[in-house]
């Protein structure tokens, strides 16, 4: 069973973890315990003393995630505590201003309060852990990645048991924190105001299909004069920036293998960041033996299977590192507007929506007032983490059909789906769907290996396809420049003189350019820059004008210029398709 990692990750494989960072904690106590008695204390000390009791209870807490852990050991586990703490206790009412007395106690006591609320939190984590497994299962594995679209998507349903917190890397505990609470008001750099203070949740969410919702939820109180009494709230939204905003991974790197237990034990669902994993994953010796075993294949074949793989994930990789694909690509969010305070209003769209969503308060009469409704209302957003979730799953289906399917739209995306639903009638009872539960007892399934293969294959294919569409483009632009030339060459007009860059830039959101030269008078040559949207349309503050040259196409570019181009330069140039 943990050979192949079902579920969340059974106790005895974490025990070691556990015992070890035991240990640490214990020979951090001993080292601050002999330095405060000679009195040789210092603040790296301490800093290396805390992260040892943090990694300590991290690890106590992912060891009492499993219920045969809880059984066995947690009873016994609570009384040594209990004595611990009556111990330390006692050590510190015998040296009330020792340091390490403290230090001690106060630790002795966090393991225990800890410890004693196991049984509830360590269930309510296993289930978590279990329910974020299956759904990485049933929603990348059986639907995504098969092409079923529809049954790709969180549902509402879907979520409704689920503790977002535990998906949140932002809340080691479960608990929300929130950074800049106990801070007082400071003075304002904005002359307007006279003192300020920021209360910040940091949302970091890691969804068991992959994608990532990192934002961060702001709360601005405001006294604007000196002796005033009365506080205004503004709340902003940070999801822009680096490593902030709606990220979805590259659709090569979809393993379900990764997200298992990612969320129980509190680390990124895709583990492996290497290139390799951006490209298509590196795949175990254990992986390719699975996969021989089940297909029956030979040695010879087997070479065959894995030269051919691992051909498409270098071709991949070239491809990646050629076109600037990361790991993760940048969706949208939020509106743009979420920010902006509009001419008449008093708050900005943020503050409005969590007013009216929220029951916030943007009006205070005193400090702890306001910092207990930003708390209460912080704290309280599992309607909009939802919303961001459902969301950044929609981006990423559809980002995984564009690059795995070429389905860039709607309808291509259905077609897609009922080409699946009809292949899946026709393959072996091994390869069909299955829930986890089937494949820990039964076996069956698509293994890791088929997975990845099939990804790459489809990968390449896309990539082949895109390969075609840029040559029959240049191929086009070359003798639409040709054509201009020769007819510059009969009439001497200058209008026809430009000739575009058939190499097509990109720019990370889709939206491309092309680079264009013409001749004016003199016989100095200007350089262009013509953009477009992804959809093939001209870009902002560009525009087609009237033109008085037959035949041509006139674009006006921002700086006012109007540059000729043919109607088949145009067209090319235009042309978003990628088939």
């Amino acid at each position: 069973m943990c050979d192949w990692k079902p579920g969340p990750r059974c106790f005895t494989h974490y025990e070691p973890r556990y015992n070890a960072a035991f240990e640490k904690y214990l020979e951090e106590l001993e080292n601050i315990h002999a330095l405060a008695q000679e009195g040789e204390l210092t603040d790296e000390d301490l800093k290396a003393f805390n992260a040892a009791f943090e990694n300590y209870q991290a690890a106590q807490r992912m060891f009492y995630m499993s219920p045969k852990a809880r059984k066995k050991w947690l009873g016994k586990e609570i009384d040594y505590a209990r004595e611990n703490y009556e111990s330390a206790q006692k050590y510190l009412d015998e040296n009330p201003n020792d340091h390490y007395a403290q230090l001690y106690a106060a630790n002795a006591k966090a393991e225990l309060d800890q410890l004693e609320k196991q049984a509830v939190d360590g269930a309510h984590r296993w289930d978590q852990a279990k329910l974020a497994s299956e759904l990485a299962a049933r929603r990348n594995e059986n639907a995504l990645e098969r092409g079923i679209f529809s049954q790709a998507a969180y549902t509402a349903e879907d979520l409704e048991d689920v503790d977002l917190n535990t998906w949140d890397r932002a809340c080691p505990d479960g608990t929300v924190t929130l950074h800049g609470f106990e801070d007082e008001l400071k003075k304002s750099s904005d002359p307007k105001i006279y003192r300020e203070a920021t209360i910040t949740r940091k949302v970091r969410l890691e969804l068991p299909t992959g994608e990532r919702v990192h934002v961060d939820l702001q709360a601005r109180i405001i006294q604007k004069k000196k002796g005033s009494s009365s506080y205004t709230v503004e709340y902003t939204v940070f999801h822009n920036g680096k490593n902030l905003g709606t990220l979805i991974p590259n659709s090569t790197a979809h393993d379900g293998f990764y997200g298992v237990g990612a969320v129980a034990e509190r680390r990124p669902v895709t583990r492996d960041t290497a290139d390799t994993a951006r490209d298509g994953g590196r795949l175990r010796k254990t992986d390719w033996e699975h996969y021989q075993e089940v297909n029956e294949l030979t040695d010879e074949e087997l070479a065959e299977h894995k030269a051919a793989y691992e051909a498409n994930v270098e071709a991949i990789g070239e491809y990646n590192n050629e076109n600037k694909k990361g790991m993760y690509t940048q969706g949208k969010t939020f509106n743009n507007l979420i920010n902006t305070t509009h001419k008449g209003q008093k708050h900005n769209n943020f503050t409005r929506q969590l007013v009216k969503d929220s029951n916030a308060h943007t009006s205070f009469n005193s400090i702890s007032g306001a910092k207990n409704d930003i708390k209460k209302v912080l704290t309280n957003q599992d309607a909009l983490l939802t919303n961001l979730v459902m969301n950044a799953r929609t981006q990423s289906i559809n980002n995984y059909a564009e690059q795995q399917f070429g389905a860039s739209k709607k309808a291509e995306r259905e077609e897609v789906e009922r080409d699946a639903k009809a292949n899946l009638e026709t393959l072996d009872d091994r390869l069909k769907p299955k829930t986890r539960r089937e494949k820990r007892n039964h076996g069956g399934g698509m293994d890791r290996t088929e997975r990845n293969i099939a990804r790459t294959e489809r990968k390449m294919a896309q990539i082949n396809k895109e390969k075609a569409a840029t040559a029959r483009r240049e191929k086009t632009l070359n003798a639409s420049n040709d054509h201009l030339s020769k007819i510059q060459q009969k009439t001497g007009n200058l209008a026809y003189s430009t000739r575009v860059d058939p190499t097509r830039q990109t720019a990370d959101n889709g939206n491309y350019s092309y680079s264009a030269t013409r001749t004016v008078k003199g016989g100095r040559k200007e350089y262009i820059t013509i953009q477009f949207t992804k959809t093939g349309k001209l870009g902002k503050n560009y525009s087609l004008a009237p033109s008085n040259i037959p035949n041509m196409v006139a674009v006006k570019t921002p700086q006012k210029q109007t540059i000729y181009l043919s109607p088949g330069q145009y067209a090319t140039m235009s042309n978003a398709s990628k088939k």
